[in-house]
């Protein structure tokens, strides 16, 4: 594991008392999603110091973003000296522009030569420790429930859509496999129109592309 922080005093103080043994990244329970506001956790322990300590040097009101790829999880963390509770919802509020500064940062910092030595250093997580735990943990959704829930929502979706006889009739050929081009035969169409109605509909279900959207149709 690596870690880079803006703030020397803080991050020599971070590892002097080896605080990366008690962040989130080494808590038993750590599958908080996508982003955690850090007001939803309780913490106790060497965590609650390292908490105390950040709060000292300035850092208050904690976002961490986390994204997930080959390499492993990475955690972005966001403070402010702010006290107010009203930044949470700042930080809900932009959450796309803390995700492109991810994406930039990420970008600037993957080849800078000053912090080649960064990235030399390792530091080992020992054990997985238990003092940080998520409030109301028995009331999060399961990840059963939540794709009931998608398949429940999917179901309506098709069944009242905002759309036209026409544009029906293309997500069922699709769903059965055929391309646009023979779409637009079978329908009289052009093949500009088909790709027209099909990115339509991505819009209106909200699907990336068409994988989804048939995914979708056979989940109604």
């Amino acid at each position: 594991m690596t870690f880079l922080n803006n703030h020397p005093e803080f991050i020599a103080n971070y590892y002097s008392k080896k605080y990366y043994h008690a962040d989130i990244y080494a808590a038993n329970q750590n599958n908080f999603g996508e982003f955690l506001l850090w007001d939803s956790l309780t913490c106790t322990g060497k965590t609650n110091e390292m908490v105390k300590d950040a709060v000292d040097f300035g850092h208050k009101q904690f976002l961490t973003l986390t994204e997930k790829d080959n390499a492993g999880t990475h955690f972005y963390y966001f403070a402010t000296p702010s006290s107010s509770v009203a930044m949470n919802q700042v930080y809900l509020n932009n959450l796309d522009a803390l995700k492109a500064f991810v994406k930039y940062f990420k970008a600037k910092t993957q080849d800078a030569k000053e912090l080649s030595a960064w990235r030399d250093i390792k530091l080992i997580i020992e054990k997985k420790h238990s003092d940080i735990e998520l409030l109301l943990d028995d009331q999060l959704i399961s990840i059963d429930a939540k794709k009931e829930f998608y398949q429940d929502i999917s179901h309506q979706l098709i069944k009242n859509p905002r759309l036209s006889k026409t544009q029906l009739n293309c997500i069922h050929l699709l769903a059965m496999g055929f391309s646009a081009k023979e779409i637009a035969e079978r329908l009289n169409l052009s093949r500009r129109t088909v790709e027209s109605y099909l990115a339509h509909i991505r819009h209106v279900y909200g699907c990336r592309n068409s994988k989804e959207l048939i995914a979708l149709y056979y989940n109604r």
